[in-house]
């Protein structure tokens, strides 16, 4: 391992203690896909079988597999596979001169992110030692053997046989020195559980001397609750059964809790009796700490990149798949967990085509990142406006893109909100500021135009001319009214109201304005409460929205007229839909009339915008109305979809007196 950047995923201390473990552990560590490749490997790779990192990541680790070991490591693999952990395995593998070395695996698979992490040791040493151990013992069966059975040659053959001895003391004598210096804990016990031999790797692994253990039960290596444990291993000893690996917690002298990985078999004397058992222990404490810390790490790295409230995807350049991602992006675009994980870029892409995705994808990858805001097809066919986050990461030894993507489909909205009421405002001011001259020129039109029909006797040809400038003057004061009402600038007469009575007072009136095929109803919330307004202003509003409804329903319908009160309390974020904080009157003219389409919902509130006859109408009732109730303090929304409907509501502070 080359750089503590592959642990990327988790905080800076613990790549740094990871990466100390990985570099420095005498045990082979190691990430492999479930492929059969290696992913990651650390220096005790090539310092034991003597290939180089690339060698060995450049090759299927099969094929340093010696031939004999191959179809139990595919079963080994096919075990990871299926998501159960191989908690002990052997196999030997090739060395760069040839030759093979017997390595013992413990590996416990990741499924999901389909890989594997492994810790193996080079047990060469104990292999030989074991192949030593038995070609010893059937040496001295053998020799027993045959001086028990041909006495009458023992003196012929004695000097032989002591020389034999001899060479059979020496090799006794340098197979207890590898027992010796062996870095495992290698045991003999009675069938009682008492020590018999001790060497040096059991007093590192336990902390007891030979001295201080000789003699002594061996259950006092182990935890009460798992005495039992204990117990069934040497009754199996006793059966004959040959105990290939096993794992059992075990305690130190200095009281520290180990774990440790034994294989235990039974001792055989001469006459082939079962005398006594011999174990070789392993203290895996730091492998299962190191592994532990890597699942450790993925779940945090994995929960902090679901909880995430923006869509996180990890996508592959090439192929323009999804290799990873979180629930938020699932919620984002209305898709489920398993159909997201099958779709392309191109599924869910709307501004840019395939080509164009390419091409992006390209220059991303030569700049390393990229921000910048598109639009995204939801599984129900909406388009959403994103802000993207684009940046190449290493995943496994490949170039990858990891793109956050933040729904902005609402702040557009009110950006756009905005920018619609800044120009409505504008109108009124440009509107405010050109009415007083046009009243100002009104009034010497009217003036002049009283003064000639004054001065014209009855029946003069011209009468008629003037009267009609009079009228339109007068048609044109009532216009410029209106614009000053647009613009906010018409006096109020301020009075605390009730909006309730304003309606019922109204109500019959209203049923006279609209046609007879329009069913007029009124919802009044009696603890409406009260608001400080223009009463005429707002009986102007009533009948203006009242009026549009009716004529939205050319085949008759419902218009319903409902008061009520609401709260808004403080949100962090407010949506274009929504209304300031604070309590508020609600009146409300609904209709069931044809709608409007989104078009025409973006110039309702511009001055002489009309969908009617021009001759009918000026385009300036729903002008006035959001004057007027601007003018109030208030606010005003709407809904509206073709042939549903509309609804206006209009928000009113209320008072207390």
């Amino acid at each position: 391992m080359e750089s503590r950047d592959e642990f990327q995923f988790v905080s800076s201390e613990m790549q740094e203690n990871i990466w100390h473990l990985f570099s420095l552990s005498l045990d082979l560590l190691c990430v492999a896909d479930l492929d059969g490749r290696f992913t990651y490997i650390n220096p005790a790779f090539e310092k034991t079988l003597g290939f180089t990192k690339s060698e060995l990541l450049a090759t299927r680790f099969l094929e340093f597999v010696h031939p004999d070991d191959r179809a139990a490591t595919l079963a080994a693999m096919e075990q990871l596979t299926r998501g159960a952990p191989v908690l002990y395995f052997e196999n030997r593998y090739r060395c760069k001169d040839g030759s093979y070395k017997w390595l013992a695996w413990t590996g416990f698979p990741l499924v999901e992110k389909g890989v594997a992490y492994a810790v193996a040791r080079d047990i060469t040493e104990k292999k030989s030692m074991e192949e030593a151990l038995q070609k010893s013992h059937a040496e001295l069966e053998r020799r027993i053997e045959e001086r028990t059975s041909d006495l009458s040659r023992i003196n012929a053959t004695l000097q032989r046989e002591i020389e034999e001895h001899k060479r059979t003391e020496e090799a006794l004598s340098q197979l207890a020195f590898i027992v010796e210096s062996a870095e495992d804990a290698i045991i003999s016990y009675t069938l009682d559980g008492v020590v018999v031999t001790w060497n040096s790797g059991a007093a590192k692994t336990y902390g007891y001397s030979a001295e201080e253990i000789k003699g002594r039960p061996g259950f006092i290596l182990v935890p009460r609750d798992h005495l039992n444990q204990a117990q069934e291993i040497l009754s199996r000893i006793r059966a004959g059964d040959h105990i290939d690996h096993i794992e059992i917690p075990c305690i130190t002298k200095d009281g520290r809790t180990i774990d440790v990985s034994l294989k235990v078999s039974p001792v055989n004397d001469a006459a082939g009796n079962i005398v006594g058992a011999s174990a070789i222990a392993r203290d895996i404490t730091e492998q299962r700490q190191l592994v532990i810390s890597l699942q450790e790490a993925e779940l945090r790295y994995r929960t902090f990149f679901n909880q995430a409230p923006d869509g996180s995807v990890i996508i592959d350049p090439e192929s323009k798949r999804v290799l990873d991602f979180n629930e938020a992006v699932c919620r984002q675009l209305g898709y489920s967990h398993e159909e997201f994980s099958r779709l392309r870029i191109s599924d869910f892409e709307v501004n840019e085509t395939p080509e164009a995705t390419t091409a992006h994808i390209e220059e991303i990858l030569r700049e390393g990142r990229d921000d910048f805001e598109t639009r995204h097809r939801t599984k129900q066919g909406d388009i959403r406006d994103i802000q993207v986050i684009a940046q190449v990461i290493d995943l496994s030894g490949r170039r990858v893109l990891r793109c956050i993507f933040r729904d902005i489909t609402e702040r557009k909205k009110f950006e756009e909100y905005a920018r619609h009421v800044d120009r409505i405002e504008a109108l009124g001011r440009f509107a405010g500021g050109i009415v007083h001259d046009f009243n100002n020129l009104l009034m010497a039109i009217s003036g002049y135009t009283d003064l000639s029909l004054i001065e014209l006797p009855p029946g003069h040809p011209l009468r008629g001319n003037l009267e009609q400038v009079k009228s339109a003057g007068e048609r044109a004061a009532v216009l410029a009214r209106k614009l000053l009402t647009f613009s906010r600038k018409q006096e109020l007469h301020l009075e605390v109201v009730d909006l309730n009575g304003i309606i019922t007072n109204m109500e019959k009136l209203l049923r006279h304005a609209v046609r007879p095929d329009v069913e007029l109803v009124t919802l009044l919330d009696r603890a409406v409460g009260q608001v400080r307004v223009d009463p005429g202003q707002i009986e102007q509003v009533i009948t203006n929205l009242v009026i549009n409804a009716s004529d939205a329903m050319p085949e008759g319908g419902k218009l319903t007229i409902e008061a009520a009160q609401t709260d808004v309390a403080e949100t962090p974020v407010r949506k274009p839909s929504t209304v300031p904080p604070g309590s508020w009157v609600v009146l409300s003219v609904s209709d069931t009339g044809t709608g409007m389409s989104p078009e025409v919902q973006s110039h309702i509130f511009e001055p002489f915008f009309t969908t009617k006859n021009k001759e009918k109408r000026t385009g300036l009732g729903l002008s006035i109305v959001y004057g007027i109730v601007k003018q109030n303090g208030g606010d005003i929304r709407f809904n509206s979809q073709l042939g549903l409907g509309t609804t206006f509501k209009i928000f009113l502070p209320r008072v207390s007196s």
